[in-house]
């Protein structure tokens, strides 16, 4: 079955991707990155931190990413994300990347599959991305449409799935816990059985970066709901593997991108570098891997505005070392760094920022969080 078959493959590509990491932490050396072509998109999510409509004449042009991907290839980056904002909003999208598969990155789109049409499929199909990930909002025409504004969208979003599938290009999907679509899991999960993918989770709902009048905090669950969101997500999962006796026991894991405690990425950082535990950041931010901005700005990750460097000026390398020399000086929050649960959590500085508005306290949504997760490890061992 299909879904057995991926399995088999991510765990290659885990350990494989894990060797890499080890190597660029080593060399400090950018593994991995993501190019934000911009931050205009054709929805507007109550929860988005992103969306910027007006920005359009500070976007890099199609010949400077070209160049930020010739400069990044020759530094030894690998993995690219793709992402915005809406990609194809970008009358120029095939351009960029045509030129940055040539240059023989791995790529991953982030779309929201609005735009998508059957030319777009097909030569993506002739050249494909590693993967084509796309969130799905609600499980109805009505809930999609009460957090995008766009409830027309749905049935396309949904057939374009089925096409980029029947394409042959490898397809992720997932969705945002949000108060909107908080009940909506079990069918979201049948949306994506029927397609042999599994609907993954997006847990944490970042305050706005910058943004066009939505409400991200207004529109997030808080940690109790969200813990009991995935713990419920995790039990309707469970039904549908249930009659397949091919199916390993489905895990909490499995499906919740869970940046509050990212285990993924914290191990494999603590194991390949020893200041990690001491380090302010403990994921791929600074270390090996980085952001790059609608406006030619590197950042650490998206999530964080006030550490960066001018990369369309500074060259790439040369911004990529200003940006890990910046990481190493920030420090970590001391009531973060005393605190008995700091080992099972992956508090970070931009979520600290983001939270608190500073770098000194600790952030109370993400402690509340990871408090009541591992209490509920502890007692029933989900």
């Amino acid at each position: 079955m299909r879904v057995n078959q991926q399995e088999a493959h991510k765990m290659k590509y885990s350990e494989f991707y894990k060797s890499m990491v080890r190597n660029a932490i080593a060399m400090r050396q950018p593994f991995t990155g993501s190019f934000e072509l911009t931050p205009r998109c054709n929805l507007h999510c109550k929860m988005c931190y992103v969306c910027s409509q007006d920005a359009a004449s500070r976007e890099l042009s199609t010949d400077q990413w070209i160049e930020m991907g010739r400069q990044a290839s020759k530094a030894g980056v690998l993995f690219l994300l793709l992402t915005g904002g809406e990609i194809f909003m970008r009358k120029d999208f095939f351009e960029i990347y045509d030129a940055l598969i040539n240059m023989g990155f791995i790529i991953t789109l982030y779309t929201n599959g609005t735009l998508l049409n059957d030319e777009i499929i097909q030569r993506l199909s002739e050249a494909p991305p590693y993967l084509v990930s796309i969130t799905v909002y609600g499980a109805s025409p009505d809930t999609y449409g009460k957090i995008t504004g766009h409830p027309e969208a749905y049935e396309k979003v949904v057939n374009n799935v089925r096409k980029l599938i029947d394409a042959g290009i490898n397809t992720e999907l997932k969705t945002t816990a949000i108060q909107y679509n908080k009940d909506e899991y079990p069918q979201l999960a049948e949306l994506a059985w029927s397609m042999n993918l599994v609907m993954r989770i997006v847990n944490y709902i970042s305050p706005r970066r910058e943004g066009s009048g939505t409400d991200p905090l207004g529109n997030r669950l808080s940690p109790l709901e969200l813990l009991d969101y995935e713990i419920k997500a995790t039990e309707s999962l469970k039904k549908l593997y249930k009659n397949d006796d091919n199916q390993e026991e489905i895990k909490k894991e499995d499906i919740v991108e869970d940046v509050m405690t990212g285990d993924f990425d914290k191990s494999i950082v603590q194991k390949a570098d020893e200041t990690a535990p001491k380090s302010a950041f403990r994921c791929a931010a600074g270390k090996y891997g980085f952001w790059l901005t609608y406006d030619g700005r590197m950042t650490p990750c998206g999530l964080i505005g006030d550490i960066y460097s001018d990369a369309l000026n500074m060259g790439f390398i040369d911004a990529w070392n200003d940006i890990t020399n910046k990481c190493a000086g920030v420090s970590i929050s001391q009531d973060c760094y005393n605190c008995s649960y700091y080992s099972k959590c992956m508090v970070c500085p931009a979520r600290t920022k983001l939270e608190t508005g500073g770098y000194e306290k600790a952030p109370t949504y993400i402690c509340e969080y990871v408090k009541a997760r591992d209490a509920l490890l502890v007692s029933h061992k989900v």
